[in-house]
């Protein structure tokens, strides 16, 4: 909640240039932005709860958490720009006066978009960056890991190494025989050479472990490999 009133309250600091007034010499807060708070909450909550977006789990937010984010960010704007408009329509039939300003600021609906977007996925984020790279480290310490095979599997294995609540392992680097995949980097681990380099790989970079990650090697290629 508190950041679905702080993104409205920033969209409408920047279009008025961090001035409390508009250009008619009129307060911003009173005029629009408090009569619109209640409606902008009822919306971001009815869509980020239609969405199930209070159901997950920071700490594993991840791209789909993401794009969660900005269907409900978008939905929930789409629906205050109707209510706006609708709320005009209907006080006008009434001949009275509307409860959100005519002239509302065309710009807070993008601005209003782009900053709960940022602040609601940049929390998700923050919170599992913290819980990754903030993990205690194991007492027998960390053991230097080299992972064979730089594919799905070997992705989703060193993917999993991050998650882990205490850091065990240190993966130094892949090595794998696929001539695309060679010097590229996988979340930020580089692919160190192919698998006949592994001896002086191990040598040169201390490696303690090694974690084939080949689902697909037959027999011959896991006995090359060991």
């Amino acid at each position: 909640i508190v950041m679905f009133a702080a993104a409205p309250l920033a969209s409408f600091l920047l279009r008025f240039d961090f001035s409390l007034y508009n250009q008619w010499g009129l307060s911003w807060v009173t005029y629009y932005f408090i009569p619109a708070l209640p409606l902008l909450l009822a919306t971001k909550l009815g869509a980020f709860g239609f969405f199930r977006l209070y159901d997950g789990w920071w700490r594993y937010a991840g791209f789909k958490d993401l794009l969660g984010v900005v269907k409900a960010t978008y939905v929930s704007t789409a629906m205050f720009f109707l209510l706006v408009y609708f709320q005009y329509w209907f006080f006008a039939t009434l001949r009275l006066p509307p409860l959100i300003s005519e002239g509302f600021p065309r710009s807070i609906y993008l601005l209003d978009f782009g900053l709960t977007v940022a602040m609601v996925g940049g929390a998700r984020m923050i919170a599992r960056l913290w819980h990754e790279e903030m993990r205690p480290i194991s007492r027998e310490g960390v053991t230097r890991l080299v992972i064979v095979g730089a594919g799905n599997a070997g992705a989703g294995l060193l993917h999993e190494i991050y998650r882990m609540p205490v850091e065990r392992f240190q993966v130094v680097g892949f090595v794998d025989d696929d001539p695309a995949k060679q010097n590229a980097r996988i979340m930020d681990v580089p692919v160190l050479g192919t698998i006949d380099k592994l001896p002086e790989i191990c040598r040169a970079e201390k490696v303690q472990e090694i974690i084939i990650a080949i689902p697909s090697a037959n027999r011959s290629q896991l006995q090359r490999i060991v």
